[in-house]
């Protein structure tokens, strides 16, 4: 009779941070002391504005570097403040939704999705960035919105672009900062399944931080506090 050894497989790390990061001067004060270890593919961050949330993503992205500590996202180190070692933003491949949106202002809405599903200046001509963000922009219910400028659309509209210009990039690691929050209650809830609907169809993780309760409840397999600077798990 043979015998059969269950092993438990264990679920990968996604994320090992532990980053502390303060402000520079003579009465510097500390903005951040968080540690945070997860393999949450839908991970969100609860906390009231001026919590930290944001700086704390921006660290992730490699647009603020911490003063100490470490960044290691699916065993790879982004930062490493010991061997000095901090990876550009632009490798770290994140997608990353601005509260402001950051639309090019002097490119159409196509083309500002356009350039960030093909990288290539090419994609830049208008046929070009027509054709590669007509799906996106009908994904996102602006089918007829392609020509217009960013300055010509409302801020749900705008805010529709940068998700679909987020999730067009194709990144690693998408992160979220309050996505929903220039929209109304209907297309809130229209947008949290379409953009549930691109994570699972493009194995995308996704870190969201939020202060709205149902956006946190929505998405979340894990959730954490964020307060003051610093982070925990729910629950614990």
């Amino acid at each position: 009779m043979s015998m059969v050894n269950e092993m438990t497989v264990e679920t990968p790390m996604l994320y090992d941070i532990h980053i502390r990061k303060h402000l520079a001067g003579k009465h510097a004060h500390v903005l951040l002391d968080c540690e945070l270890m997860s393999s949450a593919k839908k991970l969100v961050i609860m906390g009231a504005s001026g919590a930290g949330k944001s700086v704390f993503l921006k660290c992730i992205s490699g647009l603020i570097k911490p003063n100490q500590g470490h960044i290691q996202y699916q065993q790879q180190q982004w930062f490493d403040a010991t061997c000095k070692r901090h990876v550009a933003p632009k490798k770290r491949q994140c997608a990353y939704l601005f509260q402001e949106f950051a639309l090019f202002p002097h490119l159409t809405v196509a083309q500002n999705i356009a350039l960030a599903s093909s990288k290539s200046l090419f994609s830049l001509r208008k046929s070009v960035a027509t054709e590669i963000a007509q799906p996106w922009l009908a994904r996102i219910g602006l089918p007829k919105h392609g020509n217009h400028y960013p300055q010509q659309l409302s801020g749900g509209q705008k805010q529709r672009v940068a998700l679909a210009r987020a999730l067009a990039s194709r990144p690693k690691l998408l992160l979220l900062d309050e996505p929903f929050s220039a929209l109304d209650n209907n297309l809130r809830i229209e947008m949290r399944e379409w953009v549930q609907e691109q994570l699972s169809q493009q194995n995308i993780p996704m870190m969201l931080v939020t202060h709205d309760a149902a956006d946190a409840e929505f998405f979340a397999e894990e959730m954490w506090l964020m307060e003051q600077g610093k982070i925990s798990l729910s629950g614990q």
